[in-house]
């Protein structure tokens, strides 16, 4: 018997790959030509030096609980494993905040439609319940770069931390009456914190925006359009309404998500076609305020830069990346041609010590592929 309560791993593992036996969810459909993806070849084993030891990528994937990986060169799939005991190549995971990544393609495709007419909008003019709520003065630009200035903190192991509230407002009650209720830290713009309640405000811009659900949304302009070759999806709020959470809540095979990673490194386009502006997918690489910085973000955070929810490290120059807790990863390596996707299963939410040897690791396959 698997116990949740007793933090069992293999509990914590099922979990990741079948969170829609324990949440409602809306399928994100994929395409009905997908983008050819054969299977890669079983001999690469790309290596890497950390801590003075030389090491394979069968030594990555034990040392960080790597439940699937799969590595893109120019496009074409290179390298796939599935050494978690419930995944697959056809097996949707939980992506949690690679999620951010995702809606922020979402949002850029909405502005080069018109749905949305820049950035510097309000969240106001698109969901005028926030009015006098500590998004008042917010714009979409700070809710892309954390910059709201609502007070909310993702501390995992404190239990007065807003993320638990939030976490429980998903399972029992409403989110977005929740998030209406947090109190303003700082100013809308000045300053970074990171908030998986930005993003869910965020895709209720968009669901404004558009008239459709942030699946339906998915669905038309990004998954199918890509050449997605499995169906993806969302888990909602448990209770009516039930409410989209744009920070946390994709779900998909590791394949697709590389199928996303390459379209981030090849400037917006994939399967032959443009599915958003090579302009918009170029802010993910330089933050445009100094306080997105590297060094500027805050503690813990030193070696990071952070742009339209899209990360850069000093540990994988040339690259950005997507993150999300236990250790999900989306590499983006233009220079090299290497897209990397990654599900983990970390065993505490945030380890600086694993995330450190991913991004090491992940560098040095991406030149040693460029080779």
């Amino acid at each position: 018997m698997l116990n949740p309560s007793a933090g069992d791993p293999r509990h914590f593992e099922w979990s990741l790959a079948h969170t829609d036996t324990m949440f409602p969810v809306e399928t994100v459909r994929a395409s009905a030509s997908p983008a050819d993806r054969s299977a890669a070849a079983p001999a690469l084993r790309p290596r890497y030096r950390f801590a003075g030891v030389e090491r394979s990528i069968d030594d990555l994937i034990e040392r960080t609980n790597t439940t699937a990986i799969a590595i893109l060169r120019d496009g074409e799939l290179v390298y796939e494993a599935y050494p978690g005991a419930f995944a697959a190549p056809d097996v949707r995971l939980r992506m949690y905040s690679v999620t951010k990544a995702v809606t922020s393609v979402l949002m850029g495709i909405a502005l080069d439609e018109g749905l949305v007419t820049s950035v510097a909008e309000r969240v106001v003019t698109y969901l005028p319940e926030f009015a006098h709520t500590s998004f008042h003065d917010a714009t979409l630009f700070d809710l892309l770069n954390m910059s709201s200035g609502s007070a909310f903190t993702e501390a995992f192991d404190d239990p007065t931390s807003e993320i638990h509230r939030w976490r429980r407002s998903v399972a029992e009650a409403d989110p977005r009456q929740m998030a209406r209720t947090l109190r303003t830290q700082h100013p809308a713009g000045v300053s970074f914190s990171y908030s998986s309640v930005d993003s869910a405000v965020l895709g209720w811009v968009l669901e404004a925006a558009s008239g459709m659900t942030l699946a339906q949304l998915n669905s038309q302009v990004l998954w199918q359009p890509m050449g997605a070759e499995s169906n993806a999806y969302y888990y909602t709020s448990h209770l009516q309404p039930r409410q989209h959470l744009a920070g946390s809540a994709f779900c998909a095979t590791v394949r697709d998500i590389a199928r996303f990673g390459d379209l981030v490194r090849r400037g917006g386009v994939a399967n032959d076609r443009r599915i958003v502006s090579e302009e918009w997918i170029a802010r993910f690489h330089r933050p445009e305020r100094d306080h997105l910085r590297r060094g500027r973000l805050g503690p813990h955070l030193e070696n990071y830069a952070y742009s339209y929810k899209w990360w850069s490290s000093r540990r994988a120059p040339g690259a950005i990346m997507a993150r999300g807790i236990h250790g999900q990863y989306v590499y983006v390596n233009d220079a090299s041609g290497v897209v990397i996707a990654r599900a983990a299963s970390y065993a505490r939410p945030e380890d600086a010590a694993r995330d450190e040897e991913t991004e090491v690791a992940f560098n040095e396959f991406s030149r040693m592929l460029a080779a």
